[in-house]
């Protein structure tokens, strides 16, 4: 009888024993698909907290963190299990209020040793700031284990409750795997805040890169009509002294038209370094097309180009800017003109359009110039970048695309040997002011090597 009931014993012990162990798994396994998907610790549930902490029969479960290893001391992460929260909250507060350098306190013990500490006494004012709050919620000790990256001390999982605790093997084991789990989270977000900063730093660097260039793109463009204006001043200079008016007239619409270049490219230059501030009202953009199509009508007959209008009757009313919508459409009929000019003669096709489905309207300006060649595509609407010679400013097609953006709009181009369109699309509700300039840019909406497809 004394044998069976030893057996009996024994296979209580190991039914319970295989509970105990079902139970830790089926946690531990919560805790694994939670922070699987967690991107932060933020998102590590209250609930899940409450687990681990009744695993250790404590009353309270709290998560301290250290901001990255450049930070010293440790601070509460804001995440907390209670068992009821009412009666701890003096705790809370006090815990929140305090920075726990190494030594300090049980997460700055648990830090500085970097192993667990069991049954740390919350009644010793020497070695605990927190004794009166802990005194009023009932507490006399606490538990902190630690959540280790590496040697580093990320953070530390405290629990607090009213009586010691005898560490056991299974409890050691849950808590340490816990804190592994917990340490994939926070290293997940450093690494992902290392490329946050990694990534900063690189546009740091592309954009003095780009105002390397930029800088030395107005440089050579004002160099270049500063010439022109010093050889037509020497030339007017020496007519002057040799009474030969007609050497004068002939020089003197250059002179001007080289002031005029240099105005241009200032204006040009002040419109592109200062802030989009958008006057958002209701028009129409069909209403905008005809007006620069207008505009444009006798100066592309006399240069032997034909420009029509295709607007489609169902654009409606829209919120836009209509003075950098204008300039836009002005400046790109401009250089559908001159493409047009250079290939002999053509013709400009205007169409607006609108897709209800996605909230957009959009325009585009077909030439049958020569096209834009594909290796210099990618740079024409850099700052400053032209083909036009002395005749260009280089910051037409870059102010557009400012332009567009600071509306939450876009520009793509499709260009091929006879055939260039360019085509803008803005929303139907306009972005809020704070989200100025964050439309996407050229890049991200480059067209395809033919001519981007119109609507029917």
């Amino acid at each position: 009888m004394g044998n069976l009931a030893t057996c009996g014993g024994v296979d209580e012990v190991n039914t319970m024993a295989q509970l105990e162990k079902s139970a830790d798994l089926d946690t531990l396994l919560g805790i694994a698909e939670c922070c699987e998907k967690a991107t932060c610790v933020a998102d590590w549930s209250p609930g899940l907290l409450g687990k681990i902490t009744s695993l250790t029969g404590c009353h309270v479960g709290h998560l301290c963190l250290r901001g990255g290893p450049e930070q010293a001391d440790m601070v509460s992460s804001g995440l907390w299990h209670f068992s009821s929260e009412r009666p701890f909250r003096p705790f809370r507060r006090a815990t929140e209020k305090i920075q726990f350098p190494s030594g300090d306190g049980l997460p700055g013990q648990v830090m500085a040793g970097a192993e667990p500490i069991w049954n740390f006494d919350l009644t010793d004012a020497k070695r605990c700031r927190r004794t009166q709050p802990a005194s009023r919620c009932g507490f006399s000790v606490g538990h902190g284990f630690p959540i280790l990256i590496g040697s580093d001390v990320a953070g530390v999982l405290e629990f607090f409750g009213p009586g010691r605790i005898t560490p056991d093997e299974r409890l050691v084991r849950v808590m340490r795997t816990v804190c592994w789990l917990l340490a994939g989270v926070i290293e997940r977000k450093r690494s992902e805040q290392r490329v946050h900063r990694l990534r900063d730093s690189l546009t740091h660097f592309r954009d003095l890169a780009s105002l390397g260039q930029a800088v030395a793109g107005m440089a050579h463009r004002i160099k270049n009509i500063v010439s022109g204006l010093r050889g037509s001043a020497n030339l007017v200079t020496r007519a002057l002294e040799e009474t030969r008016l007609d050497t004068v007239e002939r020089i003197w619409p250059m002179f001007l038209r080289n002031t005029g270049l240099l105005a241009s490219l200032l204006d040009d230059m002040l419109h592109f370094s200062k802030r989009t501030d958008l006057t958002l009202a209701r028009d129409n953009l069909n209403r905008v097309a005809e007006e620069a199509v207008e505009l444009f009508r006798s100066q592309a007959l006399r240069r032997g180009v034909g420009l029509t209008l295709c607007a489609q009757p169902t654009v409606p009313d829209t919120v836009f800017d209509r003075s950098c919508l204008f300039d836009t459409l002005e400046n790109l009929i401009r250089n559908a003109i001159d493409a047009c000019d250079k290939n002999g003669g053509g013709g400009i096709r205007v169409t607006t359009g609108c897709d209800a489905e996605r909230g957009e309207v959009w325009f585009e300006v077909a030439d049958d110039g020569l096209g834009i060649p594909e290796e210099i595509r990618p740079r024409i609407f850099e700052p400053f970048f032209t083909t036009k010679g002395k005749q260009g400013t280089g910051l037409g097609l870059s102010l557009c695309l400012k332009n567009i953006n600071a509306m939450g709009g876009h520009i793509a181009v499709a260009s091929q040997p006879g055939c260039t369109v360019f085509r803008v699309t803005l929303p139907m509700i306009p972005p809020c002011p704070e989200c100025h300039g964050t439309g996407n840019s050229h890049e991200e909406h480059w067209g395809p090597s033919g001519p981007i497809r119109e609507d029917p």
